[in-house]
């Protein structure tokens, strides 16, 4: 029995970086323990190597998924 849930690093990256409103939809960050959601917040996004990258990464991503 797996007693807690494992997040994708993208998900914990929006919340280091402050952004989790912009890209996740609300009924998904509901789900997330405040818990869990808190020591993301916290987290320096600076731990993330090419974090400063990680909204044009995004951009260019949604950017291709419209064209398909």
């Amino acid at each position: 029995m797996q007693k807690y849930k494992k997040y994708h690093t993208d998900i914990k990256t929006c919340y280091a970086l402050g952004i989790q409103n912009e890209v996740l939809p609300q009924r998904f960050i509901r789900k997330i323990p405040g818990s869990t959601t808190h020591y993301w917040k916290n987290e320096n996004s600076e731990k993330y190597v090419g974090s400063e990258f990680f909204k044009g990464i995004q951009n260019k991503i949604n950017g291709h998924q419209s064209i398909s």
